[in-house]
C-alpha cells in the first residue's frame, strides 16, 4: 500500500514541477540517452577518453536559438559569433577587403625516395602503358566508372593510381580508356595573417562534359580538408585511410578540387606545428579555427580567381555550387567555414558532430578550442548559421565521439530546424541510424532527399570515417542541376 502511495505521490510531483517549455531531451524517469546494446557496446570501444566525460548532453547558451524567424536569429547571431572568433565581417563578406596572391609550385613524384608519403600512393605510368592507353582511348567516350553499388571510389583499372609526370604537374589515371587523365598542380597561397598554405589542385578531365554544359559552361568546386593524424596526400589519394582520399574521387566526378595541408600540418607547417600555433593564436586574441576558417575564404578566393586557361581547363567555376568538406578536425573547418562563408551552398562535415562539451574539454586538442564562444553558443548554433543551405553530417555509430553529446546536439539542430520550418533529410541509411532520436516529432520529420539544410547519415558499421554521401558529392551537385 505504502508503494502505490509513494508512486502516486511521484506522479503528482512530476505533474506539478514539469516544465512547460519543450525540452528535447526529457525522458520519462531519466535525464540520460537510452543507448541500449549500442551503448554498451560503445562503452567498450572508447577508450581512456570517452570515459572521463560525464554522461551529459550539449546545452544551449545565451546565443542560441530560442524563438522567431531563422532569418531574423541568423541576422543578429552570426555578426555577433564573427566578432567573438576574433574575426572582422567585413573581411569574410568583402572580396575587396582581401589580396589574393597565389602561385603554382613545381611538383614531382619521386617514387624511389620511400620517405615520401607519394611513393606508397601513387605508381609511375610506364610508356607501354601510356602507349596502350592513348590506343584505348580512341574505342572510348572516355567516361570511366568512378564508383561502385555503394558509392565507393572505384579505380577501374589502377589503384594506386598510376600518373604520368609532366615539367610541373602530374597526371592521374585510373582507367584505361581515359587518355586526358585528372591533372594535379601543387599550388601555395597566402591565408590567414599572410600564412602560406600549401595545396594540390586537382582539374577534371571532359567526361563530365555534359554536367557543365547543363550547368551553362560551369564546373563546381570543393575544397577538402583532412583530418588530425593525416596530410593532403591522404584526402587525395588514400582510400585506406579514415580520410578516403575523397579528392581524387570528386575530381573524377567532374569536381574542380583543392585540397590543402592544414595550417600546422604537412608542407603547411613551416616551422611551427598546429598546437604550437593554437597557443600562439589565443594568446593573440584568436585561435585555431578562426585562422581556418579565413584560410577558407581565401582558398575559394583561389579557385574562383585563378586562371584556368593556363591549365587547359575550358570551364567557368559555378559561383553557386561551391562546396567545403572534411572530416574530423576537417569537418569541424568545414562547418565553420560554411557557417560564416555563405558561398558555400555545400557543406560536409563528418566524425565530428559533438558538443562543444567535448571540443573545448582538456580532453581535446586544444587547437579546436575557441574560448570566447565556450558556454554562450554550441556547435548546434554554428550548423544552423548554414540553413537553408545544405549540411551533410555522417557520423559512424561505433565512433567514440557518438555519444550522449553528439547524439544531443544532432537532435537540437534537427529540432531546431523543424521549428524554424526547414526540411531535414536522411541520406543512403534511410531511418535506420536514426533510432538514437527521442522526439518522434523530429524522427518523423526526416525524409528522403539531398536538397535540405540537413541531410543527416549515421552508419551502423562505421567508426570515426567518411561514410555515405560524404564519398559522392557529385549527387548533390547532380541533384541541384535538376532543380526546375
Amino acid at each position: 500500500m505504502k508503494y502505490f502511495i509513494l508512486m502516486g505521490f511521484l506522479l503528482l510531483s512530476t505533474s506539478v514541477f514539469a516544465k512547460e517549455t519543450y525540452d528535447p531531451y526529457a525522458i520519462p524517469g531519466s535525464n540520460r540517452y537510452q543507448q541500449g546494446d549500442l551503448g554498451s557496446r560503445q562503452k567498450s570501444m572508447v577508450g581512456n577518453m570517452q570515459k572521463k566525460y560525464p554522461d551529459g548532453y550539449a546545452l544551449p547558451g545565451p546565443y542560441s536559438y530560442k524563438k522567431g524567424t531563422l532569418e531574423a536569429w541568423q541576422k543578429k547571431t552570426r555578426p555577433e559569433i564573427i566578432k567573438l572568433m576574433g574575426l572582422n565581417s567585413n573581411e569574410i563578406d568583402n572580396p575587396k577587403a582581401r589580396a589574393l596572391r597565389y602561385e603554382i609550385v613545381p611538383f614531382t613524384v619521386n617514387t624511389k625516395d620511400k620517405k615520401n608519403p607519394l611513393s606508397k600512393l601513387l605508381e609511375p605510368l610506364s610508356k607501354s602503358e601510356l602507349k596502350k592507353l592513348e590506343k584505348n582511348s580512341k574505342k572510348s567516350d572516355k567516361d570511366c566508372k568512378t564508383e561502385n553499388s555503394r558509392g565507393r571510389p572505384l579505380y577501374a583499372d589502377y589503384y594506386p593510381p598510376k600518373f604520368e609526370q609532366k615539367k610541373d604537374h602530374i597526371v592521374l589515371y585510373s582507367c584505361k580508356a581515359d587518355s586526358e587523365g585528372i591533372r594535379v598542380y601543387k599550388v601555395s597561397y597566402q591565408g590567414y595573417q599572410n600564412k602560406k598554405v600549401f595545396a594540390y589542385l586537382f582539374i577534371p578531365n571532359q567526361s563530365r562534359g555534359n554536367f557543365y554544359n547543363k550547368a551553362g559552361g560551369k564546373a563546381p568546386t570543393l575544397i577538402y580538408y583532412h583530418g588530425h593524424g593525416s596530410t593532403k596526400d591522404d584526402a587525395s589519394f588514400n582510400k585506406h585511410s579514415y580520410v578516403r582520399g575523397i579528392a581524387y574521387h570528386a575530381a573524377l566526378n567532374g569536381f574542380v578540387t583543392l585540397v590543402p595541408d592544414v595550417r600546422g600540418f604537412g608542407e603547411s607547417e613551416i616551422g611551427e606545428g598546429h598546437k604550437a600555433m593554437a597557443k600562439r593564436l589565443r594568446s593573440e586574441g584568436t585561435n585555431f579555427v578562426s585562422a581556418n576558417v579565413m584560410d577558407t575564404v581565401y582558398a575559394q578566393d583561389l579557385l574562383q580567381q585563378f586562371d584556368y586557361s593556363k591549365v587547359g581547363f575550358n570551364y567557368a567555376i559555378d559561383t553557386k555550387f561551391n562546396a567545403v568538406g572534411g572530416v574530423s578536425m576537417g569537418g569541424l573547418i568545414a562547418l565553420y567555414a560554411g557557417a560564416l562563408d555563405t558561398r558555400f551552398e555545400l557543406i560536409s562535415s563528418h566524425g565530428i558532430f559533438v558538443g562543444n562539451e567535448v571540443l573545448f574539454s582538456k580532453f581535446h586538442c586544444h587547437c579546436s578550442k575557441i574560448p570566447a564562444l565556450e558556454g554562450k553558443v554550441n556547435i548546434f548554433d554554428i550548423a544552423l548559421l548554414i540553413a537553408p543551405r545544405t549540411l551533410h553530417v555522417g557520423m559512424g555509430a561505433k565512433d567514440q565521439f557518438f555519444n550522449t553529446y553528439s547524439k544531443s546536439a544532432l537532435e537540437m539542430h534537427a529540432f531546431n530546424l523543424v521549428e524554424t520550418e526547414q526540411k531535414i533529410c536522411f541520406g543512403q541509411n534511410d531511418k535506420e541510424g536514426l533510432g538514437f532520436l527521442r522526439n518522434m516529432h523530429v524522427y518523423n520529420s526526416f525524409q528522403a532527399g539531398l536538397r535540405c539544410p540537413l541531410v543527416l547519415e549515421i552508419s551502423k558499421d562505421a567508426e570515426h570515417e567518411v561514410i555515405g554521401y560524404g564519398y559522392q558529392f557529385h549527387l548533390f551537385w547532380l541533384d541541384y542541376l535538376n532543380q526546375p
